[in-house]
């Protein structure tokens, strides 16, 4: 019968990834080393990317806004708001950073004040940290005690003196 490989012919299989990792003995035998399977993966694609909503910091040049935390680039902004000093604190959103740009793109929020203002900076941070500074709901309050029944200013006072 006539095969649709020659004999000279050989196939080629792709052989897995292996790691020879040496045995360590205290015995100083000469062992060989035993392989052992080296895992892998190809990313194929990225569902969700994890960006911080809004980022604070000041806008320059007009079209760049430069984040307060140093570790992130700068972000391209369309356009600067016409109300916007150069001393103001502001937020950011990022809304996507293409593979062939050094830089991400983004778009104006939000003014949150002058810099250096200690509320405008309080702000800034509990923002940048991603505290929540929302007011506690109805059903929130209905669980503390009645007005009355606690008095931490007291035991404030008595603690620091």
């Amino acid at each position: 019968s006539s095969s649709a490989l020659d004999d000279d012919t050989t196939v080629k299989k792709e052989a897995p990834l292996v790691a020879l990792a040496a045995a360590e003995d205290d015995d100083d035998d000469e062992e060989e080393a035993t392989p052992q399977k080296k895992l892998y993966a190809k990313v194929v694609g990225i569902v969700r990317r994890n960006w911080r909503q809004r980022y604070c910091g000041s806008l320059v040049d007009d079209r760049f806004f430069v984040p307060v935390d140093r570790r992130l680039p700068k972000i391209r902004i369309p356009s600067r708001p016409p109300y916007v000093a150069d001393d103001d604190r502001v937020a950011v959103a990022l809304d996507e950073w293409p593979a062939d740009s050094r830089l991400p793109r983004g778009h104006y929020v939000g003014r949150l004040g002058k810099a250096g203002d200690v509320a405008v900076e309080t702000a800034m941070l509990l923002e940048e940290h991603d505290v929540a500074t929302a007011e506690f709901t109805p059903q929130v309050l209905a669980c503390l005690p009645p007005k009355g029944d606690y008095d931490f200013a007291g035991k404030v006072a008595a603690a620091s003196a």
